[in-house]
């Protein structure tokens, strides 16, 4: 009976190192990955300021030129998303890339999406909704906005312009699939809303624009 035994000793030793290793090799893939989104993330809101700041700076692109550039366009496969605006909040250390409303990619399971029923930061008395999830995963872009406060500032760059604006209130309302938002409808507005984890609650967070002023970089 002690070789049998021993043997059932040598089989558990390797199952332990197997999902010891198993283990290492998925935090070192969920680490590396993670890591790997987010210098992706800084590159994409990086290539975003860039394009800002040549078109409102260079010269006009003649038409040579654009005939050239597209003639070019397939010789390399680009994987760099196009972001139409980015988001600042300094506080909860937020910057992200906003996708355009019709993009397969503005999905909250992908992305901060912006909902089909906002008006864009250069309406006028337009209120511009984003969404997005709380919670532990890398998706979980709004998982602090529950920290900020009234008096806190957030950025929206958008079109050459950078809208600041500055939180007003916020407060809850139950999970129904949809938002009733308290705001002053003779301003510009800015609303995130997110789900609090682990209720059937939601946060809405209303911002007035107080000031608006031509993109210069960043």
């Amino acid at each position: 009976m002690l070789p049998r035994k021993r043997n059932y000793n040598y089989i558990f030793l390797i199952l332990g190192f197997l999902c010891l290793f198993g283990g290492i090799f998925l935090f070192t893939y969920k680490y590396y990955n993670r890591y790997y989104l987010n210098q992706k993330e800084k590159e994409n809101i990086d290539n975003f300021f860039q394009q800002q700041i040549e078109q409102v700076t260079e010269p006009e692109i003649t038409t040579e030129e654009i005939n050239s550039i597209n003639d070019n366009s397939n010789d390399s496969v680009n994987n760099t998303v196009n972001y139409i605006a980015v988001i600042e909040i300094p506080k909860i250390s937020l910057k992200k890339g906003l996708v355009d409303k019709e993009s397969n990619d503005n999905n909250i399971n992908k992305n901060i999406q912006i909902l089909k029923e906002s008006d864009f930061p250069d309406q006028e008395k337009g209120n511009f909704i984003l969404v997005a999830h709380a919670g532990n995963s890398y998706i979980s872009f709004f998982r602090n906005i529950s920290k900020l406060e009234e008096g806190d500032l957030i950025y929206i760059y958008y079109n050459y312009h950078k809208y600041v604006y500055q939180v007003s209130h916020k407060y809850n309302i139950k999970k129904t699939g949809q938002a009733l938002i308290s705001r002053d409808k003779n301003k510009k507005t800015l609303t995130l809303i997110t789900c609090q984890s682990g209720t059937d609650q939601q946060i809405v967070i209303v911002s007035d624009l107080i000031r608006e002023e031509m993109f210069h970089g960043i």
